[in-house]
């Protein structure tokens, strides 16, 4: 073998062996430095920033005052609009009892529940009453009709 074979078989060697691992943090960072920021990355988080700073103040206030109840002075009426946007899920609802075990349980007495529950805490929007209308268990129902039936 020649001196040339020498410094390929040293090659060859280098392409299979791992490289050190870094002793510290630092050092794996000073090896693989973080790609810089670009600028249009740090004009976002500027404008992130800027909008977070501003959370809170009057515009905001207005625009929540104004998010916040879509149902104005006439719950009663949302309530009915919401009863048929959400009629299918409490006959979903409905259908599912019975295999838990209660039968004759209709749709309009999950409503009843939801509803009286929703006025009481004032959660009234869209995805509070589906949610507590998918949530809904068997016990709080019975409980609910019981109550009914005591007040008659």
């Amino acid at each position: 073998m020649t001196g040339g074979d020498d410094k390929t078989l040293t090659e060859q060697e280098a392409r299979f062996t791992e490289p050190d691992e870094p002793a510290s943090r630092q050092e794996a960072v000073d090896r693989n430095p973080p790609e810089p920021v670009g600028a249009d990355m740090q004009e976002a988080v500027r404008t992130a920033e800027a909008d977070d700073a501003g959370f809170g103040d009057a515009a905001s206030a207005e625009w929540d005052e104004a998010d916040e109840t879509p149902w104005g002075e006439d719950v009663e009426a949302y309530l009915a609009t919401l009863k048929e946007r959400l009629a299918p899920l409490c006959e979903i609802k409905s259908a599912e009892l019975p295999l838990w075990g209660y039968e004759r349980v209709e749709a309009d007495e999950i409503w009843e529940l939801v509803a009286e529950e929703a006025r009481k805490s004032g959660a009234l929007h869209l995805h509070q009453m589906a949610n507590a209308i998918l949530s809904l268990k068997p016990n709080q129902l019975m409980n609910h009709l019981m109550k009914a039936l005591y007040r008659r």
